[in-house]
């Protein structure tokens, strides 16, 4: 997804977002928020373009959207007492200008214990369907985060300071 200032609207952006061998949480984030956000500009002169991404990673792994629920259970047993890191990337573009910034930010944020019958009763509310690392700290999902360290604003979805900081950057 992108989003399009001024108009304020959101566009998609059709990319293959499969991680390359051994592409980093850093490097992955930052390559998908570039891509998006340079497929959306194509479409919209004039404009200032943000595209994002967001993955978990624990350890090496890296976790994107479960895909059913075998895979929602092994992102749970990850997550499960533990430390993850959250990997946001955004990119903006201003295509009159084409200037192009961007940045990658690192929330680490620990987990309580997440048995077995809980994760199964939090997949079927819906909500980790489509949330990378299945779970969303806005949501019920906040009911397993202990602690944070980072950007709140970068877990839920795109770093709200860091975004404005570029925009404002990017239109100078």
């Amino acid at each position: 997804m992108a989003y399009i200032a001024p108009e304020l609207s959101f566009d998609s952006a059709d990319i293959d977002e499969t991680p390359s061998p051994h592409e980093s949480p850093h490097d992955l984030v930052l390559r998908l928020a570039l891509s998006k956000a340079q497929s959306v500009a194509k479409r919209h002169p004039r404009s200032l373009v943000i595209g994002s991404d967001t993955v978990i990673s624990v350890g090496d792994t890296i976790l994107g959207k479960p895909y059913d629920l075998t895979d929602f259970r092994r992102m749970m047993t990850l997550l499960s007492n533990t430390q993850h890191q959250v990997y946001t990337g955004v990119a903006v573009i201003n295509t009159v200008s084409m200037r192009t910034l961007n940045k990658v930010l690192i929330t680490h944020v620990n987990m309580g214990e997440i048995s077995s019958q809980s994760a199964l009763s939090y997949w079927q509310t819906g909500e980790p369907h489509d949330k990378a690392g299945g779970y969303a700290i806005q949501g019920i999902g906040g009911k397993y985060v202990k602690s944070i360290s980072g950007s709140i604003s970068a877990v839920i979805g795109i770093p709200i300071y860091e975004t404005k900081e570029l925009l404002t950057q990017v239109s100078e």
